[in-house]
């Protein structure tokens, strides 16, 4: 691994491109957790911090020099069409169906600067970045610590003060249940690193990072996350390389219940924070809506809106002021939220755009594991979060997806990304 210095223009061994690369995905977690403290309603609702930073990292893996019509002729010829449909789709939605056409317009923006994101990142990890993956989702862990460090300190420094909105905690996030997004993702990089860590100390770094992202996990107060951070993480231990796989679940196990008490050491509000949230709604409900938190209202309203619309959806951010009483931005599932968005022929065009990275991801491991696991561990964990809360919705965790698939793809000829 490149020993990192600064120097004047670039971090040693390193091009100015990747250098760049990795300074943007070691603040944007921490800027995007400052910025939030103000509670900027544009702001935060089109998290224009990650936009653009997803914006600088395109131009950043243009400049480290991949050919784009390469790119274009090696892609997936289904997932180059899947991908111009799904656009031509959801256009389609946004100016006929959408309520609010011009809110739908930015997010369909959004959307293109994401697709085009993964494009460039796929082309650059392929080619003259090829060296760099491992480095990058180590920046990005660091860069998930820094939200971390910088959202408890946010939490202590509000102790005091009065009628303080805990539910609504801004660190980068509009609820306490997103802070889950950054623990998941740091917990799940962190197993994937620690499982292929070459040195004693290496393991040891990544797994007091793995405890940090659990117990920030734990500290979110959601079952959601807390499960899917455990799950997603186990199957960085199950995919390790055979000499590793006890150790690294032993590892992970540990971790994993060494966070629980480290969570509980400060816990804002009880009612929406920490493990008494999460206890507290797995086992003091009484009937299922409750047990579901609402969940059931929004998944019936995302289902109708669906039926209205089965081919091309409503049209991206809608759900919100058609269903969510302005207050919800999704119905808290990625499979609902996407028939409702982009309907069933959006929703087919993602899947085929994705689903065969998502099911080359053992040929991977099995190729280039120091690449793959990490990239395996966050993905994993983010998607399953998605099937009960936003993961897939929200800017941040959606960039950490983008960045795991294009790594996942590049890691061979035969996993081909669009």
């Amino acid at each position: 691994m490149k020993t990192l210095r600064v120097s004047s223009f670039a971090l040693n061994g390193l091009t100015a491109d990747q250098s760049a690369a990795l300074i943007i995905a070691t603040l944007t977690p921490g800027v995007f957790c400052v910025v939030s403290w103000f509670r900027v309603p544009f702001v935060m609702h089109f998290s224009v911090p990650i936009v653009i930073a997803d914006c600088l990292l395109i131009g950043c893996s243009l400049a480290s020099g991949f050919s784009l019509s390469g790119a274009v002729h090696d892609a997936r010829k289904s997932a180059l069409v899947a991908t111009f449909i799904l656009v031509l789709s959801a256009a389609s939605a946004t100016g006929l169906v959408a309520s609010r056409p011009s809110d739908g317009a930015v997010h369909l923006a959004i959307t293109l600067i994401e697709l085009f994101l993964g494009f460039c990142l796929w082309g650059a990890f392929s080619s003259n970045w090829s060296d760099f993956r491992r480095v990058f989702l180590i920046a990005m862990a660091i860069g998930i610590l820094y939200e971390v460090a910088g959202g408890y300190a946010l939490a202590i420094a509000a102790r005091n003060t009065v009628g303080a909105n805990w539910v609504n905690f801004p660190a980068g996030t509009t609820h306490v249940r997103q802070l889950g997004f950054y623990g998941i993702a740091l917990s799940g990089l962190c197993a994937g690193l620690l499982s292929t860590a070459a040195k004693r100390r290496g393991r040891f770094i990544y797994f007091v990072l793995a405890v940090i992202g659990f117990a920030w996990t734990d500290l979110s107060g959601g079952r959601a996350a807390f499960a899917a951070g455990l799950a997603g993480c186990m199957l960085v231990a199950t995919l390790a390389p055979a000499e590793r796989k006890r150790t690294s679940a032993l590892y992970l196990l540990t971790a994993f219940f060494l966070a629980m008490p480290l969570s509980l050491i400060y816990v804002p509000d009880p009612l929406w924070w920490g493990l008494p949230s999460i206890l507290g709604r797995l086992f003091g409900f009484h009937s299922a809506m409750e047990f579901t938190t609402g969940r059931l209202f929004w998944w019936m309203g995302a289902w109708r809106g669906f039926l209205a619309s089965p081919m091309i959806g409503h049209g991206e951010g809608q759900f919100l002021y058609e269903v969510g009483d302005g207050r919800w931005n999704h119905p808290h599932n990625s499979i609902l939220q996407f028939l409702y968005q982009w309907g069933l022929i959006g929703t087919t065009s993602v899947m085929v755009i994705a689903a065969p990275i998502v099911a080359s991801i053992g040929r991977a491991v099995r190729e280039m594991p120091d690449v793959a696991l990490p990239a395996t561990g966050a993905l994993a964990g983010l998607l399953l979060m998605s099937l009960l809360e936003g993961s897939l919705y929200h800017g941040f965790p959606v960039m950490v997806v983008v960045v795991c698939l294009a790594i996942l793809a590049s890691v061979s000829n035969k996993t081909e990304f669009p």
